[in-house]
């Protein structure tokens, strides 16, 4: 179960990464993998099942009301992504749930902030796996670059722009290689997972917890 988990997440991982550059990659494959997207989403919600089952059991700690708000987060920018996606699909599953204007600013801000947020909800996961990275000799310095560079690409690729609709069209620049584009995004995830694992740490070593 722990491997399949390991593997979907990896996959989704990946494919959010190659969804964000879907002019480079195409329309067509854009919208497939859309699809393939939102039912990795759904496997990955079923085999974390027991997580709603206890939802409203036990206390809630700061940590734990940050982890609800993030997956609900979470799966509010996957639902309008799918919903926008498939109302201005081409080469795929159609359906005009929404008119083509709006349908096509939701889907810009959902992706941009589902990015995030789908970062952040990883982080909060892997607190002890960083600390790991952390105490070892050259891992903090490591987490720094990563976390530098990340922020550089986050204003390079006009995140904020996007996110909060500045600019309601997405530029791309043809002229950089795929590959570094895809790196480029790699590392706005880890940073955003960084500071999902910061969260976390801080809120569990609140007096109150």
């Amino acid at each position: 179960m722990r491997r399949s988990r390991f593997v979907i997440d990896i996959m989704m991982s990946l494919l959010l990464v190659l969804q964000m550059l879907y002019l480079l990659v195409g329309e067509a494959y854009h919208e497939w993998a859309g699809l393939a997207l939102t039912a990795l989403f759904i496997v990955h919600n079923v085999l974390n099942r027991r997580w709603y089952k206890v939802i409203f059991k036990g206390r809630y700690t700061k940590r734990r009301i940050l982890s609800l708000a993030i997956n609900s987060a979470c799966a509010l920018s996957i639902i309008v992504l799918a919903v926008s996606g498939i109302s201005m699909a081409r080469h795929s599953m159609a359906a005009p749930l929404l008119p083509m204007g709006v349908a096509r600013i939701l889907h810009m801000a959902a992706a941009y902030w589902g990015f995030v947020f789908i970062s952040l909800h990883a982080g909060l996961h892997m607190t002890a796996a960083l600390k790991k990275v952390a105490g070892k000799r050259f891992g903090k310095i490591a987490i720094v670059i990563i976390s530098i560079i990340g922020i550089w690409a986050f204003l390079k690729e006009r995140f904020f722009y996007y996110m909060f609709l500045i600019e309601e069209f997405v530029f791309f620049d043809f002229s950089t290689p795929l590959p570094l584009l895809v790196a480029e995004y790699v590392l706005i995830m880890l940073l955003f997972m960084f500071i999902g694992v910061a969260l976390s740490l801080v809120l569990s070593l609140s007096r109150k917890e």
